[in-house]
């Protein structure tokens, strides 16, 4: 299992990938998920069976996943700035 930190646009967001994750037959245990009072957008720490490409591609299976797709890395969320890359779409 692969330790992942990522972004969410809204709550909704992360319940439907968890659905995805789950409907693909993959293993995902939720470490954090923080929300900013302030805005929707909620801060996730995941650990997943897979490689950063295939999360990506489990990602991309929904809608408006671009937030999630650009911020995620293998990394703990205390050591993802969580900015977005720009380069993966």
């Amino acid at each position: 299992m692969q330790v992942y930190s990522f972004r969410v646009e809204v709550g909704e967001d992360f319940d439907l990938f968890l659905k995805n994750a789950q409907e693909q037959g993959h293993v995902v245990e939720v470490d954090l998920r923080l929300t900013d009072r302030r805005m929707p957008e909620q801060h996730v720490q995941i650990q997943v069976d897979l490689p950063l490409e295939g999360l990506r591609d489990l990602m991309r299976l929904q809608e408006d996943s671009h937030l999630m797709v650009q911020t995620v890395r293998p990394l703990p969320m205390s050591k993802n700035d969580l900015s977005r890359d720009w380069s993966v779409a």
